[in-house]
């Protein structure tokens, strides 16, 4: 086998890289004898963590959530003028592509943050729990990296690798792929339930001048979602980490 045949997907080498990093500045509750049985302290110290890190991804969703709403709105006037109803959808695209800019750009920010922010935190939980990811050298081979990379996988919500078919593993280089895909239908799930509750709210609200301010209903929906998201992936870092 090839060390081209043998090199981890590239998301789950960025991953252990930072986990590298974290280990030294941020080093296990390491228990000499190798049995770490956590106290109560150190119970709500895991508690704390998970808690904050949904807390900062809600956070996260409802400020992105926020800021691309609040694109739509301000330039709306600017561009389109007092009576948007009345213009073309060809006069339209200048107003469609700055508002797509914008989301784009602070969608990519919020996600990036995501990332390293789980990362961290999944770090946290086994730095606390007393799991010692890279023991002797700190390297990132064999059985010493195998609980490390099955955490950054929990962390980036990469799937566990296939078993290498005649030595090649068909799947080394698809966690790019699977990553943006991933971004893309979760964005796609929160966003259809963001019109979902617009129709509502706009079915038990009706007046008008509450209707200009239904699509900050987004920003709810998308930190609601993203604080979801976020437990499940350090809810499977624990199990990973530490057994159900």
């Amino acid at each position: 086998m090839t060390d081209q045949e043998k090199k981890p997907p590239f998301m789950e080498r960025v991953g252990l890289r930072y986990f590298q990093r974290l280990s030294v500045k941020y080093p296990a509750n390491f228990d000499p004898d190798g049995i770490h049985v956590l106290n109560p302290s150190e119970r709500k110290a895991l508690r704390r963590i998970q808690r904050n890190a949904v807390l900062r991804a809600a956070t996260a969703g409802g400020i992105s959530a926020g800021l691309a709403v609040l694109a739509t709105v301000l330039l709306e006037q600017p561009m389109l003028g007092d009576y948007p109803d009345t213009i073309p959808l060809s006069g339209k695209v200048g107003y469609y592509a700055a508002v797509m800019a914008i989301t784009i750009l602070v969608t990519t920010l919020e996600v990036a943050f995501l990332y390293r922010d789980a990362l961290r935190s999944v770090h946290r939980l086994s730095a606390k729990a007393g799991l010692e990811l890279f023991p002797d050298t700190g390297g990132t081979k064999g059985d010493e990296a195998a609980v490390a990379v099955a955490l950054v996988r929990a962390a980036l919500e990469l799937p566990n690798p296939p078993d290498d078919l005649a030595g090649v593993n068909p799947r080394r280089e698809i966690s790019k792929i699977r990553v943006l895909v991933s971004t893309l239908v979760y964005k796609l799930k929160a966003t259809v339930t963001n019109f979902l509750v617009k129709a509502i709210v706009r079915r038990i609200v009706g007046r008008a001048g509450f209707r200009a301010w239904i699509e900050f209903v987004a920003v709810p929906v998308f930190a609601i979602w993203n604080a979801v998201i976020t437990w499940w992936v350090m809810r499977q870092a624990r199990i990973r980490a530490m057994g159900p």
